[in-house]
């Protein structure tokens, strides 16, 4: 059976986004570097995004109130005051930073709309994610868009009744489903071609078919669970 829908994320899927909260990471550190004596401000921020993931969700904005909260805890009354302004405009940058569209997405794009309707299923914050859509100019090549809190089996199961699609046990060209706990963060670097890669935390637990990112109105083989 062919396949029915494609559903696709957005951050580093379509356009860079990892080096940006790389760049800003980075930032942070350098703030926080005097007070950090113990060197625990990676593992604070870590904890503190973790902690309010239910109350900010995902996206450069919760990233910046946890930079600050984690701060303040690192650096106590030593933090000085200008050190959340500092932050503010890291955030700020972090949320104006240029679309930069991934090499060939267009011409992917192109073909995968030729196997099947494409959505885009994204989280993070609403109108970052719009208005990163809009300015990548890739709106109208999908059929949907969805922008979501979380990437569940739950979320996963409305965008497929939405669509009007069963789905099989197909996995697809988007990031898993739940795929990061702290998605904002980089949480380690590794060298990969000549170049220095952030990588974010992945769970171990595998894709479950019903949350798979590729719909078929039939079973079949599994495939990949994530495209490029």
């Amino acid at each position: 059976m062919p396949i029915e829908l494609i559903c696709l994320d957005a951050d580093d899927t379509l356009w860079h986004n990892e080096k940006h909260f790389g760049a800003t990471f980075a930032a942070f550190e350098q703030i926080v570097a005097p007070f950090d004596e113990a060197g625990v401000a990676r593992e604070t921020l870590d904890a503190i995004q973790i902690r309010n993931l239910k109350l900010y969700g995902y996206g450069a904005k919760s990233f910046t109130l946890s930079m600050i909260e984690a701060a303040l805890e690192v650096g106590g009354e030593r933090m000085p005051g200008d050190a959340v302004a500092r932050i503010l405009a890291a955030g700020r940058e972090l949320l104006a930073h240029p679309v930069e569209l991934l090499p060939g997405i267009e011409d992917a794009l192109d073909a995968l709309a030729d196997r099947a309707r494409l959505v885009l299923v994204t989280k993070g914050d609403l109108l970052h994610q719009e208005t990163k859509l809009a300015a990548s100019g890739l709106g109208d090549r999908f059929s949907g868009i969805e922008i979501v809190s979380d990437k569940d089996e739950a979320t996963f199961r409305r965008v497929f009744d939405r669509h009007a699609v069963t789905p099989g046990i197909r996995c697809g060209p988007t990031s898993c489903p739940r795929s990061r706990p702290a998605p904002s963060r980089p949480t380690s670097r590794t060298r990969r071609r000549g170049r220095t890669k952030w990588r974010r935390n992945r769970p171990t637990t595998p894709v479950s078919a019903s949350s798979a990112g590729w719909a078929r109105s039939s079973t079949g083989s599994t495939a990949s669970d994530r495209f490029g």
